[in-house]
């Protein structure tokens, strides 16, 4: 990791997790330009060992998308098989595990209904564990143990909750479109500073995450800057408020019209 930058891109194969297109992977940042260490260019070729967890596919594809639109070459397991590498282990690691161990009780922990049942039929059955000695309880069930047995006795409600900065429970329509946006597209922050009623074009600051390939940052990035005096040059006797919105309004549009993304624009006058 330290030495990373001592060898040519040549000379190195990089194993990184987020094979899923996880948010935050160390992947992920890396494929949009957001990594401390890799950065990968249209030279490069990225293997995904993994096929997309089913109801996973938006991230998954989102990832390779973002490869494929910047010119890197790509391999996954639709386009080339037997390169899947499962997280899982086989029924046959499982026996084997649970051989060793010999465990009184056993449970599995993951997986829908029907993988559980398996795991009870053709793993532990094959073992010779009773059905009691299989624990294999209901969403929201407490397993307590009391007197060298297990039983449950209570259950816990469980529903999906969606939390915001103020609490738990309904959040608005627009919190989720923002949210949305978010993830799809990222988030631009530009700071306008401005002194004695001057704005000073030179100094225009852009921060931005999750929003461009990092070959693409610094076209985009001047691209802003330039677009946002523009914006006030021709909207000077505006209020700040109307202003901001013009420059976000502005940007969202042209932004879309030159990368076809839609990132979320905040825009911020700073007096000096």
């Amino acid at each position: 990791k330290k030495n990373i930058k001592n060898y040519r891109d040549d000379q190195l194969v990089v194993i990184i997790a987020g094979s899923q297109g996880q948010e935050g992977s160390s992947m992920v940042r890396a494929v949009f330009g957001e990594h401390s260490i890799i950065h990968i260019n249209e030279h490069d070729k990225v293997v995904i060992s993994a096929d997309a967890i089913p109801g996973n596919e938006v991230p998954y594809y989102r990832a390779i998308n973002e490869l494929c639109r910047n010119k890197v070459e790509v391999i996954y397991p639709n386009i080339c098989t037997n390169i899947h590498q499962t997280g899982h282990a086989s029924a046959e690691e499982q026996r084997e595990l649970l051989g060793k161990v010999n465990p009184k009780y056993v449970m599995p922990i993951g997986g829908a209904d029907r993988h559980r049942e398996l795991f009870r039929t053709r793993v532990a059955q094959e073992l010779g564990y009773k059905d009691q000695s299989v624990l294999i309880p209901n969403s929201g069930e407490i397993l307590t143990y009391e007197n060298n047995h297990w039983h449950t006795h209570e259950k816990i409600h469980l529903s999906p909750r969606i939390v915001d900065g103020l609490g738990v429970g309904d959040v608005g329509p627009v919190v989720l479109s923002d949210r949305r946006a978010l993830s799809e597209a990222g988030i631009v922050v530009v700071v306008i500073p401005r002194k004695n009623k001057t704005y000073l074009f030179n100094q225009i600051e852009v921060v931005s995450r999750g929003f461009v390939f990092m070959k693409q940052a610094s076209e985009v990035i001047s691209f802003i800057q330039d677009t946002t005096a523009e914006i006030i040059v021709e909207n000077k006797n505006l209020n700040d408020f109307d202003l901001k919105q013009k420059i976000e309004n502005g940007l969202r549009y042209k932004l879309y019209k030159i990368i076809q993304r839609e990132p979320i624009i905040v825009s911020a006058i700073m007096d000096r």
